[in-house]
């Protein structure tokens, strides 16, 4: 749980307030989860992604009407750094970061889980509001 879990949970506690006190109506905040808590093939990070899903569902329903705009990122597939990914057949992370740079640039996209579980959901972003 410390590795996944308590390392966002206190990255969130610390930085909502500060972006709240800034009222900048750009501030946004991205968690990104992963699909091992639905398919647990792996306990540790299916344990902890579990605890990511609630933090998630709350952080979307308390930011809602705030300056913050809060997302989750659904990852339902392997993402590795570039070099690695080309050896392993993984995605890249520098693929990865098309969801992020289209979820940035889509301001109509809040308090949402985005799923990519493909190359077809990078630009073209799947979402659902919570």
């Amino acid at each position: 749980m410390t590795v996944n879990f308590e390392s966002n949970f206190w990255a969130y506690r610390a930085t909502i307030p500060y972006l709240l006190a800034q009222n900048d109506p750009r501030s946004t905040w991205t968690l990104c989860t992963g699909s091992q808590g639905d398919l647990g093939a792996r306990a540790p990070p299916a344990l902890t992604q579990g605890a990511l899903y609630s933090m998630a569902n709350v952080a979307c329903r308390d930011n809602y009407k705030t300056n913050v705009r809060f997302n989750e990122i659904y990852l339902a597939l392997r993402v590795e750094v570039d070099e690695s990914a080309t050896r392993t057949g993984a995605m890249k992370a520098s693929e990865f970061a098309k969801s992020y740079a289209a979820l940035l640039s889509d301001t109509g996209i809040r308090s949402s889980r985005v799923t990519v579980s493909g190359y077809n959901d990078l630009e073209k972003l799947k979402h659902e509001s919570k």
